[in-house]
């Protein structure tokens, strides 16, 4: 069944709100998770050694262990999954309200309705993202 009017701007206030705020707050996690990984980029004390050098007798230093170089591409895959899923999440929302958008200027009840709906949606504490201002994640 096609939707016209009214019955139109709600279906793209509800795209509206999934992409303008449900995606993005989904997002934030992964940019979150992504970050504290970053943050852990150059800690390689916990995989450090201290002492006799391996086959070197009798000189002392500091060496990583073995799982050292393993763990460290894995974290910097990982956060880069992470950061990569944030920024997929950020352009499917962007993609939703422009599209709702887009639906919207071709029926002006729609139009209206959707600004309705977008201010019913704000004014009950929630907020919407302008598509393309978003956190940028950081990438190894």
């Amino acid at each position: 069944m096609v939707k016209t009017g009214k019955d139109l701007g709600v279906q793209l206030g509800a795209l509206t709100a999934c992409g303008g705020s449900y995606m993005p707050k989904v997002a934030e996690a992964f940019i979150n998770a992504n970050g504290k990984l970053a943050g852990t980029d150059g800690d390689a004390s916990t995989f450090a050694r201290t002492g006799t050098i391996p086959g070197t007798p009798g000189i002392q230093g500091t060496v990583y262990g073995q799982v050292y170089p393993s763990w460290n591409q894995v974290r910097n895959e990982l956060q880069r999954i992470m950061g990569q899923s944030a920024t997929n999440l950020y352009d499917t929302g962007d993609a939703l309200v422009r599209i709702a958008q887009q639906y919207a200027a071709t029926d002006d009840v729609a139009a209206t309705e959707l600004k309705r709906q977008d201010s019913l949606y704000q004014s009950s504490g929630h907020s919407l993202e302008t598509p393309g201002q978003h956190k940028k994640p950081v990438m190894p």
